[in-house]
């Protein structure tokens, strides 16, 4: 399973909730933690181009941030995102939709992390920017439906009681961090 994941930098009262204008049918899933779902994030066309641009040599990826040897199945790299006229509407439409600053997302890329299948589950963990800072919140798009019997992939807040299952289609999950 790919999941595309990167961090917003936010600073309204609801980090998480999308501009309704950009992003309509956004739902509250959580409002502490805030967490948000919103079905159509990217296109059909946005999210085939994702996928076509994720490396499928090995030596594209390695170790997410933060994270050295202890997670083998789960490794990262960046979609490239400048020049491609497509993907640069797409991040500037995200950008619209939480009225961030996009232009490091253009520059250096989408970053994609990859589960393999049989992975085991990460455990409840802060997410880092490539710069080691820590984001005020994180917007995840499944690229990919799980693999094998459908069942792992979740994300789960458990302080909120709230789990948002892997589907492909160009929904995405926000959450504060």
């Amino acid at each position: 399973m790919f999941a595309l994941s990167f961090a917003l930098a936010l600073s309204a009262t609801d980090l998480a909730r999308p501009d309704a204008r950009v992003v309509p049918g956004a739902t509250q899933l959580s409002a502490d933690p805030a967490i948000w779902f919103s079905p159509a994030l990217l296109s059909q066309e946005q999210l085939a181009r994702i996928r076509a641009k994720v490396p499928a040599d090995e030596a594209a990826y390695a170790p997410c941030i933060g994270q050295v040897d202890e997670f083998d199945s789960k490794k990262c790299t960046f979609v490239p995102v400048e020049g491609d006229v497509l993907l640069e509407t797409a991040v500037a439409s995200l950008g619209r939709a939480w009225g961030v600053d996009v232009s490091r997302l253009v520059s250096g890329g989408l970053p994609v992390i990859r589960y393999l299948p049989g992975a085991p589950a990460v455990g409840k963990h802060g997410d880092e920017d490539r710069r080691g800072a820590v984001p005020n919140a994180t917007l995840v798009v499944y690229l990919t439906d799980p693999s094998g019997a459908g069942t792992g992939g979740k994300t789960v807040f458990p302080e909120a009681g709230v789990t948002v299952s892997p589907q492909a289609g160009g929904g995405g999950c926000v959450f504060e961090n």
